[in-house]
């Protein structure tokens, strides 16, 4: 049984990767990731006996019923403003099609283990990490100057190479690599994390650089504060031992910066930060704030006091600057209170935060870090969410509840 859950699960993530990120219709694939999550909620209940919830798991679930709830009043605002229904379902469709993975959570511990989801995402990342460097080396791989790299960005061919798979690749094998003491795990650990880095770097995408250094760092402070109160006497040793790790990483990372591809491609990084020049807008990365961010707020603020409440509505247009109608911001916050209003950010703001701390309690409950790694992984995701309009991916949502079931997945000793 547990075999057929991984393997259910596997299928979940890689369909979420195949899927068209953007898609103007419902096709087979979305139909897959309908029907997928809905079987394993009916599974999650048939199978599941003597599940006890105890006090810990109340917020958590309140919040995530909280949540759905903006989602479905989101709904009745949209279609009490004449959205057709396709058009409102197409718009709340990726948030809400994955509420069921949350029965998950309710299984046995030896039915659904948390590395169950660790090892679907790894797999899946690497995946994403391939076809990264297939269409860098395709597209821009010929390139001779930083000039042709920025043009010829890989960002350009394909919505799905900014999808947040990857960055499962550069966190929880840093869990394994800590865990295990194989030495050639912990090399294959540290290869993957290398690879999933620079295939975050070839995208030339500041979003995406910036939320694997936040991950990075958010993990970094909960496993030192983790251990701090586990064995508070091994946490000056640990801090050498993490420093040598951190200095052997930098030093790789300047050895292989000597080879003119690799400068060629963090000069066009960091370009992205300081250059302002008008080829950079062609991914309308820049100037989101007066694109749309501003045009969205001002359309939420222009509205009605239930909607300054509970949003426009789902799929009720705005106008960008450009004169381009959108049902999507490159925003998670501003997304929920222009959709969602004051209760709709109120409840996506909960869900993350609940979340985040249930994942640290069971950290500890569990004696096991990868709950922690996990938690760095959902606020690097979150990051990302506010620079990105990702949190409208199918993967980014399939990622997000997996990471609640694991939350609401109680520890062995507790299903005894």
């Amino acid at each position: 049984m547990a075999m057929i859950l991984f393997v259910s699960l596997f299928c979940i993530v890689f369909v979420s990767f195949l899927a068209n990120p953007a898609p103007v219709s419902i096709e087979l694939i979305d139909l897959i990731l309908i029907i997928l999550p809905f079987f394993l909620g009916v599974f999650s209940l048939l199978v599941t006996r003597n599940y006890k919830l105890y006090r810990t798991e109340y917020p958590l679930l309140f919040a995530a019923l909280l949540y759905l709830s903006y989602l479905l009043i989101s709904s009745l605002i949209g279609l009490s403003h004449g959205i057709p229904l396709l058009n409102v379902l197409r718009s709340i469709g990726p948030y809400i099609n994955f509420f069921p993975l949350l029965l998950l959570g309710f299984l046995s511990s030896k039915t659904f283990r948390p590395s169950m989801v660790m090892i679907s995402l790894i797999i899946v990342g690497v995946f994403q990490i391939i076809y990264l460097f297939y269409l860098y080396f395709i597209y821009s791989g010929v390139a001779s100057t930083t000039l042709h790299i920025l043009i010829n960005r890989i960002t350009f061919m394909d919505q799905r190479t900014t999808l947040p798979l990857f960055l499962s690749v550069t966190i929880l094998p840093i869990v394994l690599s800590v865990q295990l003491k194989n030495s050639l795990i912990k090399m294959l650990c540290f290869i993957l994390i290398l690879m999933g880095f620079f295939a975050g770097i070839i995208t030339l995408t500041r979003a995406i650089f910036l939320s694997m250094i936040f991950g990075w760092i958010v993990f970094l402070i909960l496993y030192l504060y983790y251990q701090s109160k586990i064995n508070s006497s091994f946490l000056l040793p640990l801090i050498k031992k993490i420093s040598m790790y951190l200095l052997f990483f930098i030093c790789i990372i300047l050895l292989i910066s000597c080879f003119k591809k690799i400068q060629m491609i963090e000069t066009g990084l960091l370009s992205r930060f300081y250059d302002h020049s008008p080829l950079h807008h062609a991914d309308y990365s820049n100037g989101r704030l007066y694109d749309e961010w501003i045009p969205a707020l001002m359309t939420w603020a222009n509205s009605d006091i239930l909607s300054l409440f509970f949003g426009i509505g789902a799929g009720y247009p705005f106008i960008v600057l450009s004169g381009e109608e959108r049902t999507y911001i490159h925003n998670l916050c501003i997304y929920n209170l222009v959709y969602g209003g004051f209760y709709g950010l109120f409840t996506c703001l909960l869900l993350y935060i609940t979340l985040f701390k249930s994942l640290i309690y069971r950290a500890f409950q569990a004696q096991n870090i990868m709950y922690l790694a996990f938690a760095a992984l959902l606020m690097s995701m979150f990051f990302y969410a506010q620079f990105f309009a990702v949190h409208k991916g199918l993967a980014f949502n399939v990622m997000l509840f997996l990471i609640i079931s694991i939350a609401l997945s109680q520890p062995s000793r507790l299903n005894k």
